[in-house]
């Protein structure tokens, strides 16, 4: 058994609390209930517990590292760009964009590069909010952006091809800039395929048993039909 010396550093903990109030997703004032201080007091007791400001802070301060490191990961690597939009129950409309890069080791890395508020959704003012985003970090090295298939989306591709169809790195004037979800279209077929059952169990439900095998004045297949060639 070893035994090591552990000396204590303010900063340090500083530190530590900051990363857990981002990590477990805590409030600022957290710092400031009774159960914290006493476990504080516990744990040690010339700690200075800090306020909920100088906790808002040292996050602050951690994003600000986290983004730096971040930005020199990022450098001269070839970028796969994903967003969606969405509005919230308080009619607030957000905007997310991740990036998808293979590194050095071979390693499929993913990072949200931002999060924020958008005015509307559409196509232009998404393509203006990837635009700052890409200027803000620096990156110009896009290969691809996927986004569902909204038609909306087309116009934030052709917006983006537009503003980056000058930079050196582009690849093929943007050609195959955009690519389609798929999970997005895997989904519209359930749809289309949960729609096809139901109008067919309607069906069969106003007809007699013999007649799923036939088919409706207006040429509409059975379930069964369906099914077998499904």
């Amino acid at each position: 058994m070893t035994i090591k010396a552990v000396g204590y550093c303010y900063e340090e903990c500083r530190k530590a609390i900051g990363k857990m109030i981002i990590l477990d997703e805590l409030p600022f004032n957290f710092v400031e209930n009774q159960g914290f201080k006493s476990f504080c007091q516990v744990m040690q007791p010339r700690f200075d517990i800090p306020s909920r400001l100088m906790i808002w802070r040292d996050c602050l301060k951690i994003y600000v590292d986290e983004k730096e490191k971040l930005k020199k990961a990022l450098k001269d690597q070839r970028l796969c760009l994903t967003t969606n939009t969405w509005t919230s129950i308080q009619n607030i409309n957000y905007m997310c964009l991740t990036a998808h890069w293979i590194d050095e080791g071979w390693n499929l890395n993913k990072e949200i590069l931002n999060f924020c508020q958008v005015s509307t959704h559409k196509g232009e003012t998404i393509g203006q909010a990837i635009e700052s985003c890409l200027l803000e970090w620096r990156i110009d090295n896009i290969l691809t952006v996927t986004v569902d298939n909204a038609s909306s989306n087309n116009l934030t591709i052709k917006y983006l091809k537009r503003v980056t169809s000058n930079w050196v790195t582009n690849i093929l004037s943007n050609d195959f800039m955009h690519v389609r979800c798929c999970t997005h279209i895997v989904f519209f077929f359930f749809l289309i395929k949960c729609k096809c059952i139901r109008d067919q169990k309607i069906y069969i439900a106003g007809k007699p048993a013999s007649s799923n095998t036939r088919m409706n004045r207006k040429g509409t297949r059975s379930l069964k039909d369906l099914n077998n060639n499904h």
